[in-house]
């Protein structure tokens, strides 16, 4: 019964930490709505006659539109161009974001990799109970064998146990350190700001 509650909190552990992976990349609100919009949606917003297909015009609006969006983010003294300072800045939004990009999909492999680790945990409980099932039926209860192969199942099972404690302790460590490194992002943008 232990090992199945321990089981469950690594699974909840697991699953926690890939909703916190996967929420959105960009944690701070430097820019508008239509940054945040899928491909499809800037499809539709450019295709005004609802065609299938985007013309010249269509084309040309829509990188009006992104422009415009662009000055608006980052023109700070609001007069239609780009200073030094505030392309530096420009500059050094898109990098952030693109190494925030980049920590999500490690974080994502994590996440995979963990999972994996928990389907090859579980498999290797299944395969430990079945042992233990056998050794039931093979061994009369009051044998000095099975005493000792009980002992050694004992052992085992705490081992496994000091073992998922170590996991667990790790996990929340990587966890600090994830909401960090979180953290420090978003202080860095601030400053960028």
């Amino acid at each position: 019964m232990q090992k199945l509650n321990s089981i469950k909190t690594g699974v909840l552990t697991s699953l926690i930490l890939g909703l916190l992976i996967s929420a959105p990349v960009m944690a701070d609100d430097e820019g508008t709505d239509t940054e945040r919009l899928t491909a499809r949606e800037r499809f539709e917003r450019a295709d005004t006659d609802s065609n299938g297909r985007l013309s010249q015009e269509e084309r040309q609006g829509e990188r009006e539109t992104r422009r415009s969006n662009f000055l608006n983010r980052f023109d700070s003294d609001g007069n239609g161009e780009l200073s030094d300072t505030e392309r530096h800045a420009a500059r050094e939004a898109r990098s952030n974001y693109r190494d925030r990009r980049e920590d999500v999909r490690d974080k994502r492999e994590d996440v995979r990799d963990r999972r994996e680790d928990i389907v090859d945990r579980r498999e290797d409980v299944r395969d430990r109970r079945e042992d233990i099932r056998d050794a039931r039926h093979n061994y009369e209860p009051g044998t000095p064998a099975a005493r000792r192969d009980r002992r050694e199942d004992v052992r085992d099972r705490r081992e496994d146990i000091v073992d998922r404690r170590e996991d667990v302790r790790d996990r929340h460590e990587n966890v600090r350190d994830r909401r960090e490194d979180i953290r420090d992002n978003r202080s860095r943008v601030a400053r960028t700001e």
